[in-house]
């Protein structure tokens, strides 16, 4: 796994460990509908326009090929508009791999770009900063190369904070049905489960173990999703819990700060393991949309007025 993807904290927070569960379908099969869970994706999204302000704590617990076990413990703060726009983003998650192996990622994210950390054993400390304009780009390049592990790029927990896109996916890959309705932790609400779907192949994940079972549990009163197992052979391979699920908390905007601990952040363009990569992305971004720039390049070309009036002399 490269730096770029191993540092997407927005998207690692809930689904760290995604690619053990689930492949991606074939490019060239067409998604097969969700069938009975359409209304209850379509209750958490009804939910989610209605959370403007979210707090969450997850772990998240598995097994990686080569029986190499993991552990995350994370936060996240999303701040969103009226009409579901994210505004700003908390993420913490701290990991811990067999052999005591420790790593611990933080980010931030407003409207004025994004600021990163990361310590690791391999890296050691790495604060970055990723202005404004080059964030528009890589969601740009999200977009097109349809990869979420970049900076800017949709994140699945955060753009749909009660889980709806998550679900959704999950519905795609297996056969979902009401298990059980209880408690989980005090909370009252419903199960639901199913054997995955029959597909082609598993592309580029060949050498990652599929679970073959997913058990989903949805809290009651929000339809908010608390808990996701992943099974394999009637094992679990990951579970992921949420601790806390937390609705209209008072979030100012200048509470989003990443605490650099006196330490000014680079810019990305100045730390060459990332940037190297980042330029790599959004030059195959460019080649695949064949022709179109990104945005910061398209605002380039457009002529200012007064050249326009002039002729550009």
């Amino acid at each position: 796994m490269n730096r770029t993807a191993y540092t997407r904290p927005l998207l690692s927070l809930l689904l760290i460990a995604a690619a053990i569960a689930q492949e991606p379908l074939p490019k060239d099969v067409a998604k097969p509908k969700a069938g009975v869970m359409e209304e209850v994706v379509q209750a958490i999204r009804a939910a989610e326009a209605k959370a403007l302000q979210v707090r969450l704590e997850i772990m998240t617990e598995g097994t990686l090929p080569g029986d190499l076990s993991f552990k995350t413990k994370g936060s996240m703060r999303v701040l969103r508009t009226e009409q579901g726009a994210l505004v700003a983003a908390h993420v913490v998650l701290d990991c811990t791999f067999a052999g005591g192996i420790q790593s611990r990622m933080e980010s931030v994210k407003t409207p004025l770009g994004m600021w990163t950390f990361e310590q690791n054993p391999t890296l050691g400390e790495v604060w970055l900063h990723y202005d404004r304009d080059l964030m528009r780009d890589l969601e740009w390049a999200g977009l097109v190369l349809q990869r979420s592990d970049l900076p800017g790029s949709k994140d699945a927990r955060v753009s749909a904070p009660l889980g709806s896109e998550i679900v959704a996916d999950l519905a795609q890959h297996y056969e979902l049905a009401v298990m059980r309705s209880r408690e989980r932790a005090g909370e009252e609400g419903t199960w639901y489960g199913g054997d995955r779907k029959p597909q082609q192949g598993q592309g580029d994940d060949a050498d990652l173990p599929v679970a073959d079972h997913v058990e989903l549990f949805l809290r009651k009163q929000d339809t908010a999703l608390l808990e996701v197992t992943y099974l394999a052979n009637g094992k679990p391979i990951q579970r992921i819990k949420v601790l806390q699920c937390v609705l209209h908390e008072a979030m100012p905007l200048d509470s989003f700060a990443l605490d650099s601990r006196g330490i000014k952040p680079k810019d990305v363009r100045e730390y060459p393991p990332e940037w190297e990569q980042l330029q790599q992305v959004l030059q195959s971004a460019k080649e695949k949309a064949g022709g179109k720039l990104p945005p910061s390049e398209q605002q380039k070309a457009v002529p200012k007025t007064s050249e326009a009036k002039d002729g550009g002399k």
